[in-house]
């Protein structure tokens, strides 16, 4: 190879594979979130290996800077001739869900507690606000579980809405599942809700924008970056911070604030005609993975392929 790439948390790689990259004199480009603050010491030691850094966010590219790596922000992005507007009936009626509810959404994995995505905030969330909107029910797709993550069903039957409480079959939700029947999931919703304690960025938020259904996240990371509050969803406030084992600060929803949002967006859905058309026009301008190829990943690789190009016709010279 000319170059390496890798888009995960840096923090999982084992540096000696880097430092073997850098031995061979292949450069490394490391695609990475920063999903906490401060960042964790075990990314900048990495990070010390790499040829350049390009970040999720902004809220990523900023604590990066502050402590002194540059790096080029490109967001993810989604394809919107994919995640699209659909008949919300006819989703619902595949998925077997009620079509006279006002149906809540999730789509995360569920593999520790308490749960990064937030499961617990917003079963009590949603409970407070079905006591007052007895149609409301809330759909989960986990397409990870395992017997360290969060028990959904059963903090759902202790607080006694599990009659409103829906899941995707898990082996469909494991095994059976690709983006197409995700778009078909988050059509079949009018909110989708990733109040997440920690996120390097949230793609399942622009892919529901982009089927133009509203979305609400939580005040930290990157995730306030993604929706326009107002007008394609809503940003609770957070509760209580948490400080990790990596090093950093990560922040639960406030379970008040999160069904307050609930609530708005239960009227802008009911009330706005134009909110689905806001929604999916913010992810055309902003998200779409076609035109940040375009304008941002093509001229970034063109201009590596006239750095790193030179450097192998003078290792062959050599």
């Amino acid at each position: 190879a000319n170059v390496a790439f890798a888009m995960q948390d840096l923090w999982t790689i084992d540096p000696r594979y880097l430092q073997e990259l850098l031995n061979r004199k292949i450069p490394f480009i490391s695609y990475l979130p920063i999903d906490q603050d401060p960042v964790s010491p075990l990314i900048f030691e990495r990070l010390n290996l790499a040829y350049k850094i390009i970040t999720f966010s902004k809220f990523g590219q900023k604590l990066l800077e502050d402590n002194g790596y540059a790096s080029t922000m490109i967001y993810e992005g989604t394809d919107p001739d994919i995640f699209k507007p659909m008949d919300k009936e006819e989703c619902r009626k595949g998925l077997g869900l009620p079509q006279d509810a006002f149906i809540f959404g999730m789509i995360a994995a569920n593999k520790e507690n308490p749960p990064r995505k937030g499961f617990q905030e917003v079963l009590e969330a949603f409970k407070m606000f079905y006591e007052k909107h007895p149609e409301a029910a809330i759909l989960f797709h986990t397409q990870q579980t395992n017997p360290g993550g969060f028990p959904i069903m059963d903090y759902a039957r202790y607080l006694g809405i599990q009659a409103r409480t829906f899941f995707i079959p898990q082996v469909n939700a494991t095994f059976f599942s690709d983006s197409n029947q995700i778009a078909k999931e988050m059509n079949a919703c009018d909110v989708y809700l990733q109040p997440s304690m920690t996120e390097g960025f949230g793609l399942t938020t622009i892919e529901a924008n982009s089927c133009g259904i509203p979305v609400i996240v939580n005040n930290c990371q990157s995730q306030p970056e993604l929706v326009v509050s107002g007008k394609t969803g809503e940003v609770c406030e957070t509760d209580k911070k948490w400080w990790r084992n990596s090093g950093g600060y990560v922040y639960t929803a406030s379970v008040p604030s999160l069904c307050e949002k609930m609530e708005i967006l239960y009227k802008r859905v009911r009330s706005e005609r134009l909110l689905a058309k806001q929604c999916r026009e913010h992810i055309i301008e902003n998200f779409n993975i076609n035109k940040i190829f375009k304008h941002q990943w093509l001229p970034f690789l063109l201009t590596l392929q006239d750095e790193i190009l030179p450097l192998v016709d003078d290792k062959k010279q050599k």
